[in-house]
Order: C-alpha cells, then structure tokens, then sequence
C-alpha cells in the first residue's frame, strides 16, 4: 500500500486530515521490528501489516483495519472514520 494507495493523491490530501504515526514491525534493525511488534501485540492483539488504528480526538481508539485495501476501499474507511 505504501508504493501504490498511500502515494495516490487523493488518498494523500484525506490522509493529511489526520496525525499519522508509523510503527515498523519489520525491516532492520531486528531488535527494534522486535520491540513494534511486541507493542502492537499487546495494544491491539494482532501483528497484522499493515495495520491501521484510527483513534478520535479524545485519545481513544475509533476504529482499526487489518490488511491490504484498494483505492477505493481505503478512501471509504477514512471517510468513515471522521
């Protein structure tokens, strides 16, 4: 999604709605995918990737999604999110 969806500018500018933060669960060095994963884990019970949490202006966790989504697809979950 990071070559593809995430580069598409219309994805781009309702991306830019939000604060984003990016937690690397793979990819050097080890230890530190390590320490991700384990925070992922234990925050959100999965080590999907990608993975995404969408949390509302209180703090709190608004929604997750799991997985790969297409244009379109990803598009819907953001808007949906507001």
């Amino acid at each position: 999604m990071e070559s593809t969806v995430l580069v598409d500018p219309e994805v781009e500018q309702e991306v830019g709605r939000y604060v984003s933060v990016r937690l690397y669960t793979d990819g050097n060095p080890a230890e530190r995918a390590q320490r991700n994963q384990e925070y992922q884990a234990r925050h959100f019970g999965n080590v999907s990737l990608p993975f995404f949490a969408f949390y509302n202006a209180q703090g709190e966790l608004a929604h997750t999604h799991e997985g790969t989504a297409g244009k379109a697809e990803f598009l819907a979950l953001l808007r949906s999110v507001r």
